[in-house]
């Protein structure tokens, strides 16, 4: 059994595939935390937020007796560092996250949390992959694919 486990989500189907390898571990608490992250476009702060269907499955959880904390933070795009700051905060014991399984240059680009997250955290970390389809989760992927 795991203690502490921080399942870091933006609301995504790729997030909720780590919450049911969070829900397979059995941990002792969860800590569900999401960035909301703060953009400036043409002089204007705009915040973007999915935090509804979040709250909705941390409820959930919650009716299913599980012990379940959200934390919610306000970045201005370092999504990765606000994790790993959050984990040192609830002395997590493992950091699960998943992936949209973006490449080296794509998730440069773009930024990428589970990219990122590796140099930052001080606690082991669970990166799950996107899923192909409810098929064979042994069939070969295509370079497109990954």
């Amino acid at each position: 059994m795991v203690g502490t486990v921080v399942w870091a989500t933006d609301g995504s189907d790729f997030a909720d595939a780590a919450l049911e390898e969070v829900q397979r571990l059995e941990p002792e608490r969860i800590v569900a935390v999401h960035c909301t992250q703060r953009h400036r476009l043409h002089g204007a702060a705009h915040e973007i937020d999915g935090t509804a269907c979040i709250d909705a499955k941390v409820a959930q959880l919650r009716d299913q007796g599980l012990d379940v904390q959200l934390v919610t933070r306000l970045t201005h795009g370092a999504v990765a560092e606000a994790v790993a700051e959050i984990a040192g905060e609830v002395q997590a014991d493992l950091v699960v996250c998943g992936t949209r399984g973006r490449g080296a240059v794509s998730g440069a680009i773009h930024g990428s949390v589970s990219q990122r997250l590796p140099h930052l955290v001080h606690c082991p970390l669970l990166v799950v992959p996107p899923r192909l389809h409810d098929g064979d989760p042994h069939e070969e992927r295509t370079p497109a694919q990954l």
